[in-house]
C-alpha cells in the first residue's frame, strides 16, 4: 500500500531530467568527427573567394630575360630571344586536391 501511494505521489512530482544540450552535442561532433572535418575542408577549398583572394589567384608575376638586338649586327633586323617565367601569387589547386584526397581516405576508412 505504501509503495502504491509513493508511486502515485511520484507521478505528480516534477522530476529533473539531466540531458545534453543539442547545440553542445552537435558542435562537439562537428569539431571532432574526422569525416565532417574533411568535408568542411573541401567546402572551404571550393568556397567563393573574396575580392582580394580572387585577385591573388588570378594575378601572376612575370619576369623576362632577353638577349639580342641590333647591337652585334649591322642589319636593320632585330633579333630577340627570351625566357618568360610566370609565378602565380596564390594557387588553390593543391589545397583542393589535398582536401579531396583526405575526404576519400576518411570515407573509405569509415566503411
Amino acid at each position: 500500500m505504501r509503495m502504491r501511494k509513493a508511486f502515485i505521489v511520484a507521478l505528480f512530482l516534477p522530476l529533473r531530467v539531466a540531458a545534453w544540450e543539442d547545440d553542445a552535442v552537435l558542435s562537439f561532433i562537428s569539431r571532432v568527427n574526422p569525416i565532417l572535418l574533411a568535408q568542411r575542408h573541401v567546402s572551404e577549398a571550393y568556397a567563393r573567394p573574396d575580392a582580394v583572394t580572387w585577385a591573388l589567384r588570378n594575378t601572376s608575376l612575370s619576369g623576362r630575360l632577353g638577349f639580342g638586338g641590333t647591337d652585334f649586327r649591322d642589319d636593320p633586323y632585330t633579333v630577340f630571344g627570351g625566357l618568360q617565367i610566370n609565378i602565380p601569387l596564390s594557387s588553390i589547386q593543391e589545397e583542393r586536391e589535398q582536401s579531396l584526397k583526405l575526404v576519400a581516405v576518411k570515407h573509405s576508412g569509415s566503411e
